[in-house]
């Protein structure tokens, strides 16, 4: 009778550890599902992050050789020529004068 006795207790013993094993595995697959998720979203913004990264950098290098083919931006003078703009008294003398 104790040996049955024993055997029960060792079965319900040995029925809560496997059960509970079960459930930490469970749990712990759970979790690799999740960060497994997460991880393939993560992998999925960076790859558009990087798309965009490198059509804006082919933009700028195009750019850049577009700029460089046409000398680049043009460069303004030190300060403005007179023949360009004379100030508006200085046309009329000319007028007078050649009148």
């Amino acid at each position: 009778m104790k040996q049955l006795i024993k055997w029960i207790i060792d079965f319900i013993i040995s029925f809560l550890k496997d059960f509970m094993a079960k459930t930490k595995i469970k749990k712990l697959e759970d979790e690799v599902e999740d960060a497994t998720k997460k991880a393939d979203r993560d992998i999925k913004k960076s790859d558009e992050y990087y798309h965009d990264f490198m059509s804006d950098y082919a933009a700028y290098k195009s750019d850049l050789r577009r700029r460089s083919a046409s000398k680049g931006l043009r460069k303004g003078g030190k300060s403005p020529k007179t023949d360009d703009k004379q100030p508006e008294s200085s046309d009329k003398e000319t007028k007078e004068v050649d009148s």
